[in-house]
């Protein structure tokens, strides 16, 4: 199939104010029988800042009403195979100044009782008060036991606040209207940048959620 699409997103301020204008443009996007799919896009953007904000230590956008495009393409395979993945490209403009943006990401599903996957962010942004490189990288593993019972694990580290959070999540269904989850958070930190990471935060959480039926 191949086919294009406008979307439009544009959100204003109570008093009427613009605030966020986004119009995506997909002149060519092609799916096929095996569920890939491959689009190329054109975005303009436009924000309307009315405080400084940080982006990013010691760099920071002043107020201001900014227009910018970006260009790219999107790539996935179909969730369907043994191995599957997806990629993005941007480049262009952002505020004022100029951003790369690229995710991958690749899964392993060889049953419909395990998968894998991990995904990598990567953003380099040129402004003329400075630039910076962000870095993300998530490792998420799935394990579903049965109908009731599942466990969940996501592993995400950025370079940006050198911080590796770990969240884990057994999720079990005793009866329908019953739910019990067991959720521990945990992360670790390189405070001084030496990639050594310490503990810097850790719980546990118990939830359980019941369905009174009358």
């Amino acid at each position: 199939t191949i086919f294009g699409g406008v979307d439009v997103q544009r959100i204003t301020l109570l008093d009427g104010g613009l605030q966020t204008e986004v119009i995506s443009v997909r002149p060519l996007e092609i799916d096929n029988h095996s569920r890939d799919s491959f689009d190329i896009r054109y975005t303009a953007n436009r924000e309307v800042i009315t405080e400084s904000f940080e982006i990013s230590e010691g760099v920071v956008i002043s107020p201001g009403d900014y227009s910018f495009d970006e260009y790219g393409f999107d790539f996935s395979t179909g969730s369907q195979r043994e191995f599957f993945g997806n990629l993005s490209f941007r480049t262009g403009e952002f505020f004022d100044g100029d951003r790369l943006a690229l995710r991958g990401g690749l899964t392993w599903a060889p049953s419909k009782y395990f998968r894998a996957g991990v995904s990598y962010d990567f953003n380099d942004v040129d402004l003329p008060h400075g630039g910076f490189v962000v870095r993300l990288v998530t490792l998420r593993v799935e394990m579903i036991f049965s109908s009731t019972l599942s466990w969940v694990n996501l592993v995400q580290y950025d370079n940006v606040s050198e911080v590796a959070g770990i969240n884990s999540r057994l999720h079990w269904i005793p009866q329908a209207g019953r739910e019990i989850f067991l959720v521990l958070n945990h992360m670790l930190q390189d405070t001084d940048r030496n990639d050594s990471f310490h503990s810097s935060q850790a719980d546990m959480t118990i939830k359980m959620n019941y369905t009174f039926r009358f």
